[in-house]
């Protein structure tokens, strides 16, 4: 399926992050599902491992789809500071990648604007979000795992908001 815009969303995390891509011809059509899933790291490996093999599956991705743009959620908060300070290592790692491969076009959204984009406000819990994004995109089931979810909404809701898609 070759389409004139793709979007691939990133949901970061260090042991699992969610990918999605979605194919359009303009901002008229209806996106499209190319593919979701997750980038995993094994935990117990070093912090340097972990991100080096985040980067390189990255940018197997990015060469293998060649996006036209890119949204990552924007962490704000984090129960754990621990794990805050993973993630944050990880989407550090991940806007590099992107940036080295060439993309501008990158968006990142604090979890209440892709509540506010996909429903008007930012109250949405996670499975109203997956059960919008998998009737959006004409898909039978939600999509598993949560990550790639996250991922695929962050995408759809790039692809509603009020984004350059001629």
């Amino acid at each position: 399926m070759n389409f004139k815009h793709r979007i691939l969303g990133i949901d970061p995390g260090l042991a699992l992050i969610g990918y999605s891509l979605l194919g359009l011809e303009s901002k008229m059509d209806k996106p499209e599902l190319i593919e979701c899933g997750v980038i995993s790291t094994k935990a117990g490996l070093p912090m340097s491992k972990r991100l080096n093999t985040i980067r390189q599956d990255l940018l197997e991705l990015l060469n293998r789809f060649q996006p036209t743009a890119a949204v990552i959620e924007l962490i704000y908060f984090a129960k754990n500071v621990k794990t805050g300070i993973a993630v944050a290592h990880a989407r550090g790692v991940i806007l590099e990648a992107i940036n080295s491969f060439g993309l501008e076009n990158i968006h990142e959204f604090t979890p209440t604007h892709l509540k506010q984009v996909l429903f008007g406000h930012g109250k949405a819990n996670k499975a109203q979000i997956q059960l919008v994004v998998s009737q959006s995109l004409g898909l039978p089931d939600i999509i598993k795992p949560d990550d790639a979810a996250d991922a695929t909404a962050l995408a759809l809701a790039y692809c509603r908001g009020s984004f350059r898609i001629s």
